[in-house]
């Protein structure tokens, strides 16, 4: 997050402006593929405005990455999936 509003303060043109932007990783917050995850938590019907492949992220960043350059460098897999199973947690 700190390096997008970095990027956002700095990146000419936005002066003035009120913009919003998603900001998250590139892929989704659980172990499963993110098709398979809308799934299980019931998201079914709700349109996809993008194919998701793997377990890409169930968020839009492709504005952020055209108006300030922002693009994610941390995942929810080696952040948090990783470290609960080093920790003994969810295997």
């Amino acid at each position: 997050m700190a390096k997008a509003f970095r990027l956002a303060i700095g990146t000419k043109g936005l002066e003035g402006r009120s913009e919003a932007f998603n900001i998250c990783a590139d892929d989704n917050p659980s172990r499963f593929d993110s098709r398979e995850f809308i799934r299980i938590v019931g998201w079914s019907e709700v349109p996809l405005k993008k194919d998701i492949e793997g377990r890409g992220s169930l968020f839009d960043w492709s504005k952020a990455e055209r108006l300030l350059g922002y693009r994610p460098t941390h995942s929810w897999h080696d952040s948090y999936i990783k470290g609960k199973r080093e920790k003994g947690g969810d295997k």
